[in-house]
């Protein structure tokens, strides 16, 4: 998977223009038999009265596992009303065993240690668990909202509005049918945004995202990110000053230093880009998103003449 422009629209949601279709709110969740579980307590059914957040992932999904200290914190924050629930599945070419993918997991759980302490399974083979949840979509992430009278209430991928949803699923004040609506409508107003960049109409690219951000009030943070992954490419010091935003509103900001190091981007601010690299490495100790963090970096210093710096980063891992 590309760690770039796509890994943001993962992360912040259009790929879920895709994951919705087809999801009506309310339906029953389905159960969860078959899945081998590796670690917290397993379960065949979800238990009534309590609030589940059932994610299905892969080792090879970056954006999956830069979310997963966010999950953890999810669960501390709702201890006692919400179960996080972690179900590693297949890709369709995936040709590894069973056994070695548990191994896989099993590497990203002992690098996580302490940050992953929510209940994690392992899919089928054939993914029949992940096909009875979610037969519409192929990639990762799926993550779905159950309620306490186990309906799916919401479903998509890392946002804020996976925050939004689950707040107000755990205190009973999600409208299921209108925040589907919200959803749909955003992602399509971004996936607009992007396309109009792409042939070369970068103010009407704008002014959707302004329109975006009059009317989303939940999702301004994710609206600016994405304005600053559309302007990374065209303008340079318009795209620093939105980084430069997010950054100064949201100490806990850690999103976007691939950006500074694709080589399609035009030369950002190192300083912004040293930061963003300061916060992932304080975010996770994920070996692979760290390295892609320490990379992305290198290659800013190159782009700024900085030459034997990166270097000297990529050779000794620093």
């Amino acid at each position: 998977m590309k760690f770039g422009l796509l890994v943001s629209l993962l992360l912040f949601g259009c790929y879920g223009y895709a994951q919705v279709r087809g999801f009506q709110p309310g339906m029953q969740a389905p159960d969860l038999r078959g899945v081998r579980w590796l670690h917290g307590e397993g379960m065949d059914t979800l238990e009534k009265g309590r609030v589940y957040l059932v994610e299905f992932t892969h080792t090879d999904c970056l954006p999956c596992r830069m979310a997963i200290p966010h999950l953890n914190g999810l669960e501390r924050q709702y201890a006692g009303k919400l179960k996080v629930v972690s179900i590693y599945s297949y890709f369709p070419s995936d040709r590894m065993t069973e056994e070695i993918y548990r191994d896989k997991i099993r590497g990203v759980m002992h690098a996580m240690v302490g940050k992953m302490d929510y209940t994690i399974g392992l899919d089928q083979r054939g993914q029949q668990v992940r096909k009875k949840w979610d037969p519409w979509t192929q990639g990762f992430p799926s993550i779905f909202i159950v309620d306490q009278a186990g309906r799916m209430l919401w479903k998509g991928g890392f946002s804020e509005g996976l925050d939004t949803a689950l707040a107000r699923v755990v205190h009973g004040s999600l409208d299921a049918v209108a925040q589907r609506q919200q959803q749909h409508d955003l992602q399509a107003g971004l996936m607009r945004s992007y396309f109009l960049r792409q042939q070369k109409q970068l103010p009407k690219a704008m002014d959707v995202l302004d329109s975006l951000l009059a009317r989303f009030a939940d999702d301004q943070q994710r609206i600016a990110f994405f304005r600053f992954r559309l302007l990374a490419t065209e303008d340079a010091a318009r795209a620093n000053r939105v980084m430069e935003s997010l950054l100064a509103q949201d100490p806990g900001f850690h999103y976007g230093l691939e950006e500074f190091g694709n080589k399609a981007s035009l030369p950002l601010d190192i300083r912004l880009g040293t930061e963003l690299a300061n916060r992932v490495l304080a975010f996770t100790p994920d070996p692979l998103i760290r390295a892609k963090a320490l990379e992305s970096l290198a290659s800013l210093y190159a782009k700024h003449g900085l030459g034997a710096l990166a270097e000297a980063m990529r050779s000794s891992g620093l």
